[in-house]
C-alpha cells in the first residue's frame, strides 16, 4: 500500500510540473498546422489486449493517407539497414 501511495504521489507530482510542457507542444502544433493536436494510435498491450494511446501529432496531418511517412522513412534510413 505504500508503495502504491508513493507511486500515485510521484506520479501525480511529475503531471503538475510538466502541465506547462504540455500546454507549450499544443499551442506550438496549434500555431504551425492547427487542428487536430492529437492523434489516437490503436496498440497491443499485456495479453494481446488492444488500447488506444493519445499522441502529441509529431507529422502532417493523415501522414499515412499521403504516403508522406513512406517519403520521410526513405530520406531518414541508415544505408546499412535492409528495410525490405
Amino acid at each position: 500500500m505504500l508503495k502504491r501511495s508513493f507511486d500515485f504521489a510521484l506520479s501525480l507530482t511529475n503531471i503538475i510540473f510538466s502541465l506547462p510542457l504540455w500546454i507549450l507542444f499544443s499551442l506550438l502544433i496549434l500555431f504551425e498546422d492547427g487542428f487536430p493536436i492529437f492523434y489516437r494510435q490503436e496498440r497491443v498491450g499485456k495479453g494481446g489486449r488492444i488500447f488506444n494511446a493519445l499522441n502529441f501529432r509529431s507529422m502532417i496531418k493523415d501522414a499515412e493517407k499521403d504516403n508522406y511517412y513512406h517519403f520521410v522513412i526513405n530520406i531518414v534510413k541508415e544505408p546499412f539497414i535492409n528495410y525490405t
